[in-house]
């Protein structure tokens, strides 16, 4: 985004309208519908619409300087993220969460790397770790990621005993959001973590909901969740064959798993953008960018919301939009033709691991209702990877529907009318994306203009905007307190640089980090052969004599 002012009330402005439902006034609702989805995405919404009400002076009372009681709906990532940010604003939050602790999905996801950036690659900077006021991570697998954040949360930020300003409230589920008489309030009912029966309608002067992603659901067909333990690994070194269903970042990356030896949760995803670098930064971008303006363009005419407030009978799930031959075929065009001008040494890495899993032709089958796998849902990096897979003969590609024929799977074909029964022999990996978890919350005819807004406006996310929203009260400040900012941060680095190069040692100075490489490296503990960064959480990170330095 350009600099100044009059942008940056646009960009405010946007945030605003990407996530309010007029027919729900004071209800905001962060996510579901965009197309970025990473934990950081979700981060940046939060931090974002909780700046862009501070600045449209909507978390105080006019002609006060009392601040508004605002219910936060969903305790993942997004959640506790607003939560912070209204708290660093001194707001009073109450924060609720169906689960009996925070951030419980994820938390288990050891097979799952996290990166802050690699979705934007190679558009974007990229970064190991975020950038954040609080609440910070770095790219790890999925269960250090959450458990970091969890140890960061529990010491510095969740409610205190007789906490009167903020409350946390596990094991209640939010049923329904009723705005009247300029509050809004909610109808609540206990899960089976908390003390059965009713729970009282609360009323709050704004609605934050965060709750738009469950698990998947594959009525009537095999599943596992995408955050659980699964075969795959098992299934790389077996013969049987296996059909992934779903051209999401989910679908290819499992597919990418099946195929590569060395994928390392997802590391080697990483190792080959750094390897690719700024070469194909154009022709992706303006690939990407187009096919993106024509999605949205597809979207609108096939996707509105009529005069009487109710959807269109043309409508479609805004997903659907993406089968659009055109659209697909000209991203397959493009990635198809950057293989063979793949740098040395990010083509050596690929068939690399591709030669050590050793999986034949024919064994590892993506399929979706696409004419190819390339839609504009999926990162680029991953598309690309994909694409290597294919020109190699390991990943073949089938346009095609799994649906339940009388108890069994099967792949029905889309354009020969063939079809073909998954059998116990096969594997099956599902990876249909997770539902809008709104149902309850926002009528059909509300979620359809919600969709069709965040799709067109919540992608634009500047990550480039200092967004200095102050944390919450007794949180480090990296400029009022910077010993304890840095201490808040070490543990993170210790663990990031012990993953990058193990047995290195870690000290902490105010200006940042200071490690020393290990003399001899540790037995069995191979580096993830990622350079190592010059800043972690925007302070510096650099090799030293750990002799001269002070540690805090």
């Amino acid at each position: 985004m350009a600099s100044g002012e009059p942008q940056v009330e646009i960009y405010y402005d946007q945030v605003i309208e990407a996530a309010y439902l007029h027919s729900k006034p004071g209800c905001f609702f962060i996510g579901p519908f965009a197309r970025r989805v990473s934990f950081a995405s979700q981060q940046h919404r939060a931090l974002d619409l909780v700046a862009a009400l501070e600045r449209r002076k909507k978390l105080v009372y006019p002609g006060t300087r009392r601040r508004k009681t605002i219910a936060v709906i969903g305790a993942g990532v997004a959640g506790l993220t607003a939560a912070a940010a209204l708290r660093g604003q001194r707001c009073s939050v109450h924060l609720y969460e169906r689960n009996d602790m925070p951030l419980k999905l994820q938390m288990n996801a050891s097979h799952r790397l996290i990166h802050p950036t690699i979705s934007r690659w190679p558009m974007g900077d990229q970064a190991l770790t975020t950038e954040f006021s609080f609440l910070d991570w770095f790219a790890a697998p999925s269960d250090v990621v959450i458990k970091s954040l969890a140890r960061e949360w529990d010491a510095h930020l969740a409610p205190r005993p007789h906490d009167e300003d903020f409350l946390f409230l596990p094991g209640v589920t939010v049923d329904q959001l009723h705005p009247e008489g300029g509050v809004v309030r909610l109808e609540l009912s206990a899960t089976p973590n908390a003390p059965p029966g009713k729970v009282a309608m609360t009323a709050y002067d704004y609605v934050i909901v965060t709750t738009g992603f469950g698990e998947e659901e594959t009525p009537g067909l095999p599943w596992v969740s995408y955050w659980s333990e699964d075969q795959v690994d098992k299934w790389r070194g077996e013969k049987r064959k296996v059909f992934v269903s779903g051209c999401g970042d989910g679908g290819l990356i499992d597919a990418l798993r099946l195929v590569h030896a060395d994928f390392d949760r997802g590391w080697l995803t990483i190792r080959v953008a750094q390897a690719i670098g700024e070469k194909f930064t154009n022709v992706i971008r303006d690939a990407e960018d187009e096919a993106l303006m024509a999605a949205k363009s597809l979207a609108c005419m096939n996707l509105g919301v009529g005069d009487d407030g109710e959807a269109n009978a043309s409508t479609r799930k805004l997903g659907s939009r993406y089968e659009n031959d055109d659209i697909v075929e000209r991203l397959t065009d493009v990635y198809t033709r950057l293989v063979p001008r793949l740098p040395v040494e990010a083509a050596a890495l690929l068939d690399a691991s591709l030669e050590a899993a050793n999986v034949q032709t024919g064994r590892v089958t993506l399929v979706s209702r696409q004419p190819q796998p390339f839609g504009p849902y999926a990162a680029p990096i991953h598309k690309l990877m994909v694409a290597h897979a294919r020109d190699r003969g390991r990943i073949l590609y089938r346009q095609g529907e799994l649906v339940n024929d009388g108890g069994r799977a099967v792949i029905r074909r889309i354009r020969d009318q063939g079809a073909e029964t998954v059998t116990d022999a096969m594997g099956l990996i599902i990876r249909h994306g997770s539902p809008a978890n709104l149902a309850s919350l926002a009528s059909e005819a509300e979620r359809n203009s919600l969709r069709i807004r965040q799709f067109m406006l919540a992608d634009y996310i500047d990550t480039k905007l200092e967004r200095n929203l102050p944390p919450p009260p007794g949180y480090p400040s990296r400029t009022q307190d910077a010993a304890n900012y840095v201490s808040a941060r070490y543990d993170m680095v210790k663990e990031l640089v012990a993953a990058l190069l193990p047995g290195a040692r870690v000290t902490a100075t105010l200006r940042g980090f200071i490690y020393e490489p290990p003399m001899i490296a540790p037995r069995d503990a191979e580096p993830i052969r990622v350079p190592m960064p010059r800043e972690v959480f925007g302070l510096e990170l650099r090799e030293g004599e750990m002799a001269t330095v002070e540690a805090l």
